[in-house]
């Protein structure tokens, strides 16, 4: 995963906007909101080291 340089077929912004839509839709399951809060700082600490 990288940003928007064509180098991956799956960018960040990608990454970040596809894990919103998530949270919208499973505003009310809290166990959900929980792994995607997970997911979306393993992909900023991730962003961070390249």
């Amino acid at each position: 995963m990288v940003d928007a340089s064509g180098l991956s077929e799956y960018d960040f912004t990608a990454f970040f906007a596809e894990i919103a839509a998530l949270r919208a839709t499973h505003a009310s399951e809290g166990s959900r909101l929980v792994l995607l809060d997970q997911l979306e700082l393993w992909g900023h600490e991730l962003r961070s080291t390249l």
